[in-house]
């Protein structure tokens, strides 16, 4: 009897002809390629060389059936997996889901004017956790006038109350990379201030003309509507300008950005905003990232069911957001379940819009709620001071967060 390959199918859209192919850890990738090059020169094309064969032993391919059957009998490969379409995790809600709180939430200009020092002596950082242990005493702490809900929402304890303020350590999360693989960033708006940069692109151009990236972006570390205002972000657009993108993509970036925290050399933060069917390859791409000092902080999707039928949301080493409104509630798209590690405030969130330097646009879903907690998690990594490791943060994070009357766990800023 032959040697068959598992095979994994997508049950849901999907790049016909296109493959994730994981070899077996003693594999010689490159006698692969050339094997194929050799033998099948017709009949298929490496689309995807991974180059971290610690991260992600493998490579994408675009096969015919000839070359696909030779591929399901090769000893050498772990398995094969489809090549899943994956998209961006925003929504679009009716006005008339809007409380008369959030009607007034979305009408301000969330202004930073009138932010002023304040000494605290806050000790909630002062647990252990993990292996990251810090005695705060007495620090200084911004408070932001005129904030979005959100903000407020993720720095007090209860539901966001006007007039809405934010509150945030002043180490505000400077020097810590935020890495958001999405549609791209429009990294020259004035919400930046120049703390965002490109880094790789898989379209033919770096630009946001969706305008997700940069949304999610300007909440990661806005000067305005971000949690992480000192923070910075490089944008890895896996996601073509229709907020779409392959699996295959997908893991490439995360490639690249275990090669950049590699040469960093500490813990950097990957949003995701996005998610798709269950898919193998990408929970082992994402599972090897936080293995390799990169904490992935992924959208739960926006399904309404169980996040463990979505890819990467369900991965062990993703650490999943739920989106919570106004009212404190879960809302209504939000997925849920024991994958979802984290809540935070994902209906009509303003941030920084594409149109022009100064552009706002509000959007809603799991998406919005996850550079929440990316940016808690830089104010987390900032606020310890020390080299720390992903699981550290991951529990500094669930330790020091609130929690709601429907008993979801909603993120809270280091005080």
């Amino acid at each position: 009897m032959s040697h068959q390959v598992p095979y994994h199918e997508i049950d849901g859209e999907k790049e016909e002809g296109s493959y994730i192919i994981k070899l077996k850890a003693n594999a010689n990738k490159q006698s692969i390629i050339d094997w194929i090059n050799s033998e099948y020169s017709g009949g298929g094309t490496i689309t995807h060389d991974y180059n971290e064969s610690s991260f992600y032993h493998g490579f994408a391919a675009e096969c015919n059936q000839d070359l696909l059957n030779a591929l399901r009998s090769h000893r050498d490969i772990e398995y094969i997996a489809e090549d899943a379409i994956v998209l961006e995790d925003s929504t679009t809600l009716a006005k008339a889901e809007l409380g008369s709180d959030e009607t007034e939430a979305i009408s301000g200009s969330a202004k930073q004017q009138g932010t002023a020092p304040i000494d605290s002596n806050a000790t909630s950082l002062g647990n252990k956790i993990g292996s990251a242990t810090r005695a705060t005493g007495s620090r200084r702490h911004i408070v932001q006038e005129d904030s979005t809900w959100g903000l407020d929402r993720i720095s007090h304890r209860g539901p966001a109350k006007q007039p809405y303020k934010y509150v945030y350590p002043e180490s505000a999360g400077h020097g810590v990379i935020i890495f958001v693989l999405d549609t791209g960033v429009y990294i020259e708006h004035d919400e930046f201030e120049g703390r965002a940069r490109y880094g790789v692109t898989y379209y033919s151009s770096d630009e946001d003309k969706k305008g997700h990236g940069t949304h999610v972006a300007g909440t990661a570390i806005g000067k305005t509507f971000g949690a992480a205002k000192k923070a910075n972000v490089v944008s890895v657009k896996v996601l073509g300008d229709n907020g779409r993108g392959r699996t295959s993509v997908i893991i490439a970036g995360i490639d690249w950005v275990v090669q950049q925290t590699r040469m960093i050399g500490k813990v950097t933060i990957m949003n995701m905003s996005l998610s798709g069917p269950v898919n193998i390859a990408l929970d082992d791409a994402v599972n090897a990232a936080a293995e390799s000092g990169v904490l992935p902080v992924v959208a739960a999707g926006n399904q309404s069911e169980d996040a463990s039928n979505r890819s990467p949301a369900r991965a062990e080493g993703a650490f999943t957001v739920g989106a919570i409104q106004v009212s404190d509630d879960r809302a209504s798209y939000s997925n849920y379940g024991s994958c979802v590690e984290i809540y935070a405030p994902g209906s009509h969130v303003l941030s920084a819009g594409i149109r022009n330097r100064q552009d706002t646009a509000i959007k809603s879903g799991t998406s919005m709620a996850t550079p929440h907690v990316s940016g808690t998690c830089a104010l987390f990594i900032s606020e310890i001071g020390k080299p720390v490791r992903v699981p550290d943060i991951e529990g500094a994070v669930i330790q020091n967060s609130d929690t709601t009357k429907q008993n979801l766990r909603v993120v809270q800023v280091p005080l």
